[in-house]
């Protein structure tokens, strides 16, 4: 079985950090720049809420994207200290997090439609699957990086397991012809 320590390399083109495994730490690196943007504007409009800024948003929604966020951004910063220190659970974080992460965006955007719609009279639906439409992307490649996560060979390779699947055994190796 492999062992993945951190960004050490292996001798083996199919075990480390290395292809995919590289472009997504790159990415959700510049991802937790993002959310923590993102993280700060919410918090600030939570404090807008709270402290008597006239008809922002509910305290309730406020308090309910604030959290949203917040779980979001500690995940993902959580997970790229995961993916560093080479912890086996890696895999079966991500891909929890890629999967949780779509209903938890879907719930912001229809926490934000619900403001819009109370504030300037227009309508929940529209406003709704106007947001959605625009986290279509951001859904589809959630599902991507969950499937990598689950089925890629490196990354079974390099952590012993993908994403909630058991171990491969010495068995499994030798008929696949990894070794």
């Amino acid at each position: 079985m492999a062992r993945f320590d951190g960004f050490a390399t292996y001798p083996d083109p199919e075990r480390g950090f290395r292809g995919w495994l590289v472009f997504f730490f790159v990415t959700a690196c510049l991802g937790a720049l993002v959310r923590g943007y993102t993280f700060a504007l919410t918090a600030h409009s939570l404090w807008r809420t709270l402290h008597g800024a006239a008809d922002i948003a509910p305290r309730w929604s406020a308090i309910l994207r604030f959290v949203i966020e917040a779980a979001l951004f500690i995940g993902t910063v959580q997970g790229l200290r995961m993916f560093a220190r080479g912890d086996r659970r890696t895999p079966a974080f991500w891909a929890g997090f890629f999967l949780v992460s779509i209903p938890a965006v879907l719930a912001f955007d229809a926490l934000v439609a619900i403001d819009l719609a109370r504030l300037d009279k227009r309508d929940f639906a529209g406003e709704f699957l106007r947001l959605a439409r625009g986290a279509l992307s951001g859904i589809f490649i959630s599902l991507v990086w969950a499937l990598y996560w689950m089925r890629s060979r490196r990354v079974r390779l390099t952590y012993g397991a993908n994403a909630f699947a058991r171990a491969p055994s010495v068995s499994d190796d030798a008929t696949n012809g990894v070794g």
